[in-house]
């Protein structure tokens, strides 16, 4: 009986520290303090964060992410790590802000970079999907479901494109970025060049924007019929392209 009342009472100072950890933690950090390890790019002094010899590093890996550069870009130019780099963009305490469950608030520590400068970081930015230089990033769509095609790089370094589905019941082969760009100006050739084509998009615009007069009735049935014709021509150009002996190689 007796173990078990020192038991009892050690369970109960157990449990009462913690809940005064938990609180003294909030009031903390309601204040604008930073109770937990620094980030880096900053030291923690008399519970406050002071930015360090590290913070003009952080504020590279912000401009270099902005700029489209790669975690693995980041990581060469600054010699971080990739997870660390990852953490850093990703982290508003940057901002001047403190996190406190799941939320972040104004702290009082000076912030090392702009709203603006964290913006552009994570603007573009996708989960599972790699950020690139590459003049057709985020404007590549599989022709069979519709999304956007993720960016992937082979053991050489070259640039190619997938569907995200692939695997998941999409049959769309892997299509290097060499290859793509000669077909969109093989593409913007043929624009530029066939006056059916141009007024076949000129007529779906006009559809677009609302219902054509009685009198164009027939030349909008006209103009349905060419931008059909126009959208077989446009899912064959990469296959023209590719069956062409110079293209360039297609990687499967």
């Amino acid at each position: 009986m007796f173990y078990n009342v020192l038991g009892s009472f050690a369970q109960f100072y157990r449990e009462q520290l913690a809940e005064n950890v938990r609180m003294g933690t909030h009031q903390a950090l309601k204040q604008g303090k930073w109770v937990n390890r620094p980030k880096s790019g900053y030291d923690l002094l008399d519970v406050e964060l002071v930015p360090n010899d590290m913070a003009p590093v952080v504020q590279r890996m912000f401009r270099l992410r902005a700029e489209g550069g790669s975690h693995p870009d980041i990581e060469a130019a600054t010699g971080v790590k990739y997870s660390t780099v990852r953490g850093i963009l990703l982290s508003r305490i940057y901002l001047g802000e403190v996190l406190l469950n799941d939320s972040w608030y104004p702290g009082n520590h000076e912030a090392i970079i702009t709203a603006e400068e964290f913006g552009a970081a994570q603007r573009a930015h996708a989960p599972g999907r790699r950020r690139s230089r590459d003049v057709l990033s985020g404007r590549v769509r599989c022709g069979l479901c519709g999304r956007a095609a993720s960016v992937h790089y082979n053991r050489k370094g070259r640039v190619t494109y997938r569907c995200r589905h692939r695997g998941r019941g999409g049959a769309q082969p892997i299509r290097s970025a060499r290859g793509l760009l000669r077909a969109a100006l093989l593409g913007l050739g043929i624009i530029a060049e066939d006056k059916d084509v141009q007024d076949a998009i000129r007529q779906e615009l006009r559809r677009a924007q609302g219902p054509e007069p009685k009198g164009r009735a027939r030349a909008a049935r006209g103009g349905a019929a060419r931008m059909t014709e126009v959208s077989s021509k446009r899912r064959k150009l990469p296959e023209l392209y590719y069956s062409r002996p110079d293209h360039g190689g297609v990687l499967r």
